[in-house]
């Protein structure tokens, strides 16, 4: 089976392509495109697929940024969980779909999220973006099941990746966070089985004690449990500059966290350093405290330090686009 990926970095693309020609001697092939820009980009897509017979379509895609009240939201972020979360799922679909009913055969896996169970407060537009997926895939699921394909909803928990390194307690591997490889190797032993699934067994019993529950009492809990995360995350101070030409650019950046919390350094998940203008994060002012100032250059993602006393990992990794 050979394997074509489609991501927004050229770099990341062929490094992977590289990786999975190496270990797997797969025919891999890359396209390189950015689903936060919204319908123009899937016609390239559906060019670099046209010769293509696509067997199985995994829409993994997703944006989750960092927890914030819906008035805090910026309108690119906005349209951002909508391109990428929702509109990718339609349009991929849509995409590979005609060929599959023609051969009758393939399997399309939408990667849904176990917040579509019940509304989640501070991830409002992610939760609802993730519920339109899970209601999406289940009622195409039955329009396809005559025609031959398979459409699986996976609604997992939480799964240690960058997306959900925000906060310190979901960085690891535990019984409630999975590894990416585990998860994956469970999840994929249930395709053509279960139409819906939340991949592992933990996972599992987690989706059970969410459906068991009384709705305002579970959003209640989530909503604590998110404030107390937030109050980790450092305070962020910005500094704007203006051009004429309404270009934001960005001057310095003054980032406020306990030495010893260092770690906690929220991450972008590559949305890139603008869009910290909507996460202003109020917090404790903390006892000790260490800086860091830069300059930022938006176009080529580049940071410049002048002064730096944070650990330059964490520093990149809050400010990286990718």
């Amino acid at each position: 089976m050979n394997i074509v990926l489609i991501s927004r970095t050229l770099e990341k693309l062929k490094k992977v392509e590289q990786e999975i020609r190496k270990e797997f001697g797969v025919d891999t092939h890359i396209i390189q495109a950015d689903f936060a820009n919204g319908h123009e980009i899937y016609e390239g897509i559906a060019e670099g697929l046209k010769d293509k017979d696509i067997g199985i379509l995994v829409n993994n895609v997703g944006y989750l940024g960092l927890p914030t009240k819906y008035a805090g939201v910026t309108e690119e972020a906005m349209w951002r969980f909508v391109h990428v979360n929702i509109v990718s799922v339609l349009a991929m679909t849509k995409v590979v779909l005609p060929q599959m009913m023609a051969r009758k055969c393939g399997a399309i896996i939408n990667i849904s999220s176990i917040s579509a169970l019940c509304p989640w407060p501070y991830f409002a537009m992610y939760a609802a973006t993730k519920s339109f997926v899970s209601s999406f895939s289940k009622a195409l699921e039955l329009e396809c099941r005559q025609s031959g394909i398979t459409v699986q909803t996976v609604q997992p928990g939480l799964v240690c990746t960058n997306m959900t390194s925000y906060a310190s307690s979901f960085r690891q591997p535990s019984m409630i966070n999975a590894s990416p490889d585990a998860y994956v190797s469970n999840a994929l032993t249930t395709l053509g089985y279960n139409k819906t699934t939340a991949g592992t067994w933990s996972h599992a019993f987690q989706t059970f004690v969410m459906n068991q529950s009384n709705e305002q009492l579970l959003m209640s809990h989530l909503a604590n449990h998110m404030e107390s995360i937030m109050e980790e995350m450092p305070f962020i101070n910005i500094h704007l500059s203006k051009l004429p030409s309404d270009r934001v650019v960005l001057l310095g950046l003054k980032i406020s966290l306990p030495i010893e919390n260092r770690h906690s350094t929220a991450a972008l998940d590559g949305i890139g350093v603008l869009h910290l203008l909507e996460r202003l994060i109020k917090t404790h002012s903390p006892k000790k405290a260490t800086s860091v100032r830069t300059t930022f250059d938006p176009a080529s993602s580049q940071v410049f330090h002048n002064c730096c006393a944070l650990d330059l990992r964490d520093l990149w990794f809050l400010l990286s686009r990718d």
